[in-house]
């Protein structure tokens, strides 16, 4: 996830090909030696740079790698996503998701086993993080 997250963020940012040395030193010292990248100019169809251009590899998503670069930046290197369990007054559990790529089934079954002693009424999954578009 790290090498992706590093090279879409080396695709997004550098586009030109007075670029070019910069990239590859970025790519050496973020260890990214193994991963493919094929940089093009859109205007010219110039080759601005390229890394292991024909191993092949697991594509990514559109989507992840045109965000990626603004997520970054609002919340910067250090962010990481929370998955929480909290209980109200009336004896409602809230599972408050944070956007946790990571999180997994047995993640989830960890956090709600601290309710099997506990009278629960009801069991909501907190999502506002999530754009319900």
């Amino acid at each position: 996830m790290r090498k992706f997250l590093l090279l879409t963020l080396i695709c997004l940012s550098l586009c030109a090909t007075s670029y070019a040395k910069d990239i590859d030193e970025y790519v050496k010292k973020a260890k990214l030696d193994n991963a493919s990248i094929y940089i093009l100019n859109k205007n010219t169809n110039e080759i601005i740079y390229k890394n292991n251009e024909e191993k092949p590899q697991n594509p990514a998503s559109l989507l992840k790698t045109i965000t990626f670069k603004k997520a970054y930046d609002v919340l910067g290197g250090n962010y990481q996503f929370k998955t929480e369990l909290y209980l109200d007054e009336n004896k409602n559990a809230y599972i408050k998701l944070g956007g946790d790529v990571l999180l997994t089934y047995d993640d989830l079954k960890k956090l709600t086993s601290n309710l099997k002693d506990k009278e629960i009424n009801n069991i909501f999954i907190d999502d506002y993080i999530f754009d319900k578009d």
